[in-house]
């Protein structure tokens, strides 16, 4: 039975990502009123599939219809600053995914608006923040479990999942493994660690330029291979690979090693084996057949949801239901309990992945390390014309 507190969602997006989301929401409780897309078709067709009553190419068509009161925006990623500004400004509550977008430049856009509308509810969809076994390895981090923290090294095996030519084969449009699943590395690593990186060093690589089935001659820019180190201010260091070649094979592998001992994740799971014991201890082992995955698995859209061990789809789901339990905590319209998603990942969050990555391609193309500076003000966009005219001025008195 849905709740009236929770408020209604409307979607920007129809691709993978979006029929995972509506897929969640509606489990969780959420009604899904409305969705757009580019094409007026793939919106009307998506409507169908997901039982979604309004379809739309138009941005405020879907805005203004007042049943919709949060915003899902899981389109391409260079309109994400632009769909979350225009949702925010007419008291909209979003809910963002990842990446942000292109530049960092688009997603200060994205902070620097959520700044004036501070009532609404906005987020990332960073989800493995939700994760026990994520929650339990920070918790015992800062507890000095392992003594003082050393380094993180992360891989991630995925399989490429891209069967036709879309914008997740562009880099200039935010495709390639480093943004598709690097962004929720890096910001993970933030959350466990409580620290942001000064310096980052990368190498990216696109091994597989063509589609099999991909209409015309287009080449996939993107990377679907990619390695990095990250420097942490406590002299901590990061190492992570994203292999997306591994065909049949999926596994996300997070260790966190101290002076002690270390702390390892194992997509769901985490152990801890310290170095004065061969025994490796089970801190957290994920129970599959919770009542609430079984609603998931039983439910009418479950077709739509990911299944399996993939932890940045348990932790969407977990998220997702973390903020539906916010909404329905306070009996107000519109207002939830903050203390349920404290932990959240915040649009400056996503501002710091952000400017990470475009670090790390600084990185691949200059082949050296390179300092991680956030920007808090939008670049002159004609820095040569602005002096003229502050000289001209000057020039006046």
């Amino acid at each position: 039975m849905l709740s009236a507190m929770l408020p209604g969602i409307g979607i920007f997006g129809t691709g993978p990502l979006a029929r995972n989301l509506v897929a969640i929401l509606k489990v969780c409780g959420f009604s899904v009123t409305a969705v757009w897309s580019r094409s007026l078709n793939d919106a009307e067709q998506f409507s169908k599939e997901m039982d979604i009553a309004f379809f739309t190419n138009n941005v405020d068509g879907l805005l203004l219809k007042p049943e919709v009161q949060c915003i899902v925006v899981a389109c391409t990623p260079h309109f994400q600053s632009h769909m979350a500004g225009k949702a925010m400004g007419i008291g909209k509550h979003v809910i963002a995914t990842w990446p942000a977008g292109t530049t960092q430049f688009e997603t200060l856009k994205m902070v620097k608006r959520s700044l004036y509308y501070p009532s609404l509810f906005t987020m990332m969809c960073h989800g493995l923040r939700f994760l026990p076994a994520y929650k339990l390895m920070r918790q015992n981090i800062r507890d000095g479990c392992i003594g003082k923290l050393y380094l993180f090294e992360v891989k991630v095996h995925v399989q490429s999942q891209q069967s036709s030519y879309s914008w997740r084969c562009d880099s200039l449009m935010g495709g390639g493994a480093l943004s598709l699943h690097g962004s929720y590395i890096i910001d993970i690593i933030s959350y466990l660690s409580g620290e942001q990186a000064i310096a980052v060093n990368g190498m990216m690589k696109t091994y597989s330029r063509y589609l099999d089935n991909a209409s015309g001659v287009r080449e996939v820019t993107c990377d679907d291979f990619c390695t990095f180190q990250m420097e942490l201010p406590s002299g901590a260091s990061v190492s992570c690979t994203i292999n997306t070649h591994m065909n049949g094979s999926t596994s996300h592998e997070l260790i966190a090693v101290g002076s002690s001992g270390r702390l390892i994740i194992n997509d769901l799971d985490l152990f801890l084996q310290l170095n004065d014991q061969k025994e490796v201890t089970i801190l957290h082992k994920e129970r599959q057949n919770e009542d609430k995955e079984q609603n998931l698995q039983h439910s009418t859209e479950s077709k739509y949801v990911e299944t399996g061990r993939v932890p940045y789809m348990a932790g969407l789901e977990k998220a997702l239901r973390t903020v539906a339990d916010a909404f329905q905590a306070v009996e107000a319209m519109h207002e939830w309990k903050d203390e349920l998603v404290a932990e959240k990942a915040t649009f400056d969050d996503a501002l710091y992945v952000q400017t990470v990555i475009d670090s790390i391609k600084e990185s691949n193309k200059s082949k050296r390390w390179v300092n991680v500076n956030i920007l808090d003000e939008e670049p002159d966009p004609n820095p040569h014309l602005s002096i003229v005219v502050r000289r001209n001025a000057f020039a006046t008195y």
